[in-house]
């Protein structure tokens, strides 16, 4: 039952230039009643900035665990590679 609430931002102020700046949130909900609510923001007011920003939120893939005990990998090492993957 756990609830996350991620409010981000990058900030550049006025007069601020050759900024490069990155925010990425990744959220995998591992329980049926997990939720999360993401919430990126960008605010430049500044010229000559490199600014990128991203989220993404997933729940394992019934699918993509079949791929893998289809070839032999137990369900709990599966879990493991996808969830390494996913926060790679």
């Amino acid at each position: 039952r756990s609830r996350l609430i991620s409010e981000n931002l990058i900030r550049i102020e006025k007069g601020i230039s050759n900024v490069v700046a990155h925010e990425e949130n990744k959220n995998l909900l591992l329980g049926d009643r997990a939720r999360v609510t993401t919430i990126p923001k960008l605010e430049v007011q500044s010229d000559a900035v490199s600014c990128q920003h991203g989220a993404a939120i997933s729940r394992l893939s019934d699918d993509d665990l079949f791929y893998f005990q289809s070839r032999g990998i137990d369900c709990k090492y599966a879990e493991k590679l996808l969830i390494a993957a996913f926060l790679g």
